[in-house]
């Protein structure tokens, strides 16, 4: 139904970036709605290295991808007003989460990183993780903190716009080798054939 869906948006246009929503029905509690957009494609090309703050918080049912957006745009705007140009979470336990609309992978040299926390695991992310095994490159979730940035020598931003954004500093940590970590990541994007993840991609 989803693709029926999608197919009847797009008509005859291929290359489009879209997007679904399901919304629960107003006439029937146990019933939805669907809604799919369909606008110019998005480029996946890295911006300049991010300068991001951490900042407490914790989105509502953060393993689902839902449109209760109020505080993390809340918190996104007024980083941007403190001169920095996203935000990356921190739980209540100190424990480091997710950005704003991303998953942050970290570099220490040795593997890639990525927090364990309650998180939305973005299909980005999923599809990194699935290159990095058949590249055979070691990657693991950890528990990290803000004390954690010391041991990092590099971080990226993962999502749909951008497989690799790469992040030049978390508050007042730099992390200067974020050129390792994107060329990584993008060899791992890469690897994995689009034909692996399923007719609905």
């Amino acid at each position: 139904m989803i693709v029926d869906l999608i197919n009847h948006a797009l008509g005859e246009q291929r290359n489009a970036s879209v997007r679904v929503t399901v919304l629960p029905d107003v006439f029937d509690v146990r019933g939805t709605d669907v809604m799919v957009s369909v606008g110019e494609p998005v480029p996946d090309n890295a911006r300049a290295p991010l300068r991001v703050c951490s900042v407490g918080y914790e989105r509502e049912l953060p393993h689902l991808k839902h449109v209760a957006t109020m505080g993390l745009t809340y918190h996104h705007l007024q980083a941007r007003r403190a001169g920095f140009d996203d935000v990356l979470f921190v739980r209540h336990d100190g424990r480091l989460a997710e950005g704003s609309v991303w998953n942050i992978a970290f570099w220490d040299g040795e593997r890639v990183i990525w927090p364990s926390a309650p998180q939305l695991p973005g299909i980005t992310m999923q599809v990194l993780r699935i290159g990095l095994a058949k590249l055979g490159i070691p990657d693991e979730q950890r528990r990290l903190t803000g004390a954690s940035l010391a041991g990092m020598r590099a971080a990226v931003a993962v999502n749909s716009h951008c497989p690799a954004q790469p992040i030049g500093a978390i508050d007042a940590v730099i992390l200067p080798e974020f050129a390792s970590l994107t060329t990584l990541l993008l060899r791992a994007w890469n690897e994995v054939a689009w034909d692996e993840l399923g007719p609905a991609r």
